[in-house]
């Protein structure tokens, strides 16, 4: 129900018969999917939520806006919490071993599930987009305000490979994604890349018209995107247009 007390910022996490949100009052919700009855609020966050939720095995992983991850129960129950030194408006990206975490604060985070740092690796700038798994898992793909997209090395947290264009990348806001093995996504300038995920060498380069801020989405033979200027625009896997 609707109220002028509590604003939404965060896409819901939807699964399979329930849906998790986050709202701008420092609360977190879990609703049934199908009558949209609160089946639980979590109350003891410190900050709001823009960023979505992960959940894996029953345990829902809430980034917030007070820079902790609040790993929760399916009862609405809290586990743990993990802080660090800035805001969080990313999703978590968890695998069997560990939960990625891209912090404001130019910080990626190796979490084990019980919410113990495993790593810690410095960006070259603001995290606002999810990161990446590779299909392997063995990878994390990250951009970041300063410029560049990184590959990790899951297990050390080390870098394998850095892309920034020659000096002509602008800030990553969108999240990357792969579309049919290629490593695809999009600057603040509307530059699209599409890059060898094992070296981060360029496979093709297009331009929008606009700045890309919000993420890109897979489509048939392709993806789609949305710009800050209102244009929606689907293109094929190699990088040419679709329609727009």
């Amino acid at each position: 129900k609707g109220s002028n007390q509590v604003v939404f910022y965060a896409p819901p996490l939807v699964t399979e018969d329930s849906l998790y949100i986050g709202d701008m009052a420092n609360n977190f919700h879990k609703l049934d999917l199908e009558t949209g009855a609160e089946l639980w609020a979590f109350t003891g966050a410190k900050g709001y939520f823009i960023g979505q939720a992960a959940k894996d095995n029953g345990t829902i992983y809430a980034p917030c806006n007070d820079g902790r991850v609040y790993a929760i129960n399916d009862q609405g129950g809290l586990l743990w919490t993990f802080e660090t030194g800035r805001f969080i408006w990313a999703q978590p990206r968890v695998s069997e071993e560990a939960i990625y975490v891209a912090s404001m604060d130019h910080f990626v985070y190796a979490l084990s599930k019980s919410g113990e740092k495993i790593w810690s690796t410095e960006m070259a700038g603001a995290l606002v987009g999810a990161p990446l798994l590779s299909e392997d898992g063995t990878k994390l793909y990250v951009g970041s305000m300063g410029k560049q997209l990184v590959a990790l090395e899951t297990s050390t947290g080390q870098p394998l490979w850095i892309f920034d264009a020659n000096g002509t990348l602008a800030s990553v806001w969108a999240n990357p994604i792969l579309v049919d093995g290629t490593l695809v996504f999009a600057d603040s300038s509307g530059q699209v890349f599409g890059l060898d995920p094992e070296n981060g060498q360029p496979v093709w380069q297009t331009q929008v018209s606009g700045s890309v801020v919000g993420g890109l989405t897979n489509f048939p033979d392709g993806f789609v995107l949305t710009t800050k200027e209102g244009l929606i625009k689907a293109l094929n896997s190699d990088g040419s247009s679709k329609w727009e």
